[in-house]
This record gives C-alpha cells, structure tokens and sequence, in this order.
C-alpha cells in the first residue's frame, strides 16, 4: 500500500496539468459524491489587513469544485503610523486620507493534489479564481483643535472635521473623529482581483469544513487609490493573506 501510494504521489507531482484537467479515479474517499454542496466562512489575515470571507462550492467531479466566493477586507498602507497627542487622546494616523475597503465578488475552482488517506489525514487542495474588486473609499475625519479668539494658549474645543493636508497641521489635531463620520461621502472604484493559494482541509467529519489556506491575491484598479497624504499610493495592491474556514457539505 505504502509503495501504490509513493507512486500516485510521483504521478501527480509529474503531471499535475493532468490532474487539474482530468478525474481522478483512485481516490477511495467517497464523499465528493455524496456531497454535491457546501459553503463556508472565513477570517482572512494578509499583509494589508485583515478581513471576513464567505464561499459556496459546488462538486463538478471526485476532485474538482467550482466555487463562488466573496471577500470583505480591510486595506492599510505601508507607511501609515498610528499616533497620540497625549495619553487620552484617540489615535490617528497623521496624513491618511482615506480609510479603504475591498468588496471581491468572484468565481474559481479547487482541485484536490492528495486526498485524504483516512479520517485523520489532511486534504491538500489548490485554488484558483478572479473577479471583481470594488474599492470603497471612507475619508478620514479627525478632531481639530478650534481656539477661542486670538489667544493661543486660551481655551479650546474639539471640532470633527474632513482630514484636510492644505489645511491641517499636526499642531492642530486632537484625535481620530468617530468612525461614524465620514458614512454619507463614501466614493467607489471598481477593478479586478486574481487570487491563488492552497488549501489544507484536516476536519474528521465528513460533513463539516475545518480548513486552513495561503496564498496571494491581487487587485487591480484603473485609477490610483489614494490612501495617503505623504506617501506613494498605488492602484493596485499585492498581499499574502493566511485564512481559516468553518463550514458544512450536504
């Protein structure tokens, strides 16, 4: 048995084109076919943030799914550093302009590399799809300091107003506004996104969904997103993202 195995393995890792395009007859596990569906949930962790992800596969064959999947995540620049004007201040990041959100809706397909050998093995699968990446802009709002009359050092209130580079220095700034701010001017980019990573499904029951996957994914807009105030924004973002998925098959 051990020797039958080493050898499916070679076959496989020799021409994996083949795998992806054809069905696999050896795999004794019998529960792509009594399962045709199934959908999960995930907590997505990459490079740029952190995020939620929902999919539903449907089995196409023993080793090979077609899944829809979409994916809310939370976008942040490289440069950005949060800080404080005193202690019981909000923090804020100084000169970011935009908080940034990503909307991808998309479809793919997984195809199963090793299946399970039994129920305490792992299933090791690949994925691949591409869709639409919406952009969704909120500005940043922050507490300016407004002083009464010309006396510098007299009395002062806090005033939330839109981040503003021309108009706002650092000396005048408080703290981070609420996040409520800012809700009714949210602007909309809409691009592409290309996603790959692998998948490593370890649940012991047949009907649920315990999987851990990594990967890369990118996004694409026409136009450049702008994030910050001091800084190189970009139009597309490149990110390595860790998941976890929970979910059931019927």
């Amino acid at each position: 048995m051990k020797l039958t195995t080493s050898l499916f393995i070679a076959f496989f890792l020799f021409s994996a084109g083949v795998v992806f395009a054809q069905d696999n007859t050896f795999y004794e596990d019998d529960t792509p076919l009594l399962y045709r569906q199934e959908s999960s949930l995930g907590i997505n962790l990459h490079t740029s943030g952190m995020g939620v992800s929902f999919r539903r596969g449907t089995q196409l064959t023993v080793a090979r799914k077609r899944m829809l999947e979409v994916d809310f995540v939370g976008m942040k620049h490289p440069k950005e550093d949060k800080t404080h004007i005193t202690k019981d201040s909000p923090g804020f990041v100084y000169g970011k302009l935009n908080y940034v959100s990503l909307l991808r809706t998309g479809f793919g397909f997984q195809h199963v590399i090793f299946a399970k050998g039994d129920r305490s093995g792992v299933e090791v699968r690949f994925n691949y799809s591409a869709g639409l990446s919406l952009a969704i802009l909120k500005p940043v709002y922050l507490d300016i300091n407004i002083r009464s009359g010309q006396n510098p050092f007299g009395s002062s209130r806090h005033e939330p107003q839109r981040y503003d580079p021309n108009l706002h220095q650092l000396s005048d700034i408080y703290g981070r506004s609420s996040f409520g701010y800012g809700m009714t001017e949210l602007t909309f980019h809409p691009g592409g996104y290309a996603k790959s990573g692998f998948s490593f499904e370890y649940g012991k029951n047949d009907k649920s969904i315990r999987a851990l996957e990594a990967g890369a994914v990118l996004d694409l807009f026409p136009k450049v997103i702008p994030i910050m105030a001091y800084a190189s924004n970009n139009n597309y973002y490149f990110s390595l993202y860790l998941a976890m998925y929970f979910g059931g098959k019927w």
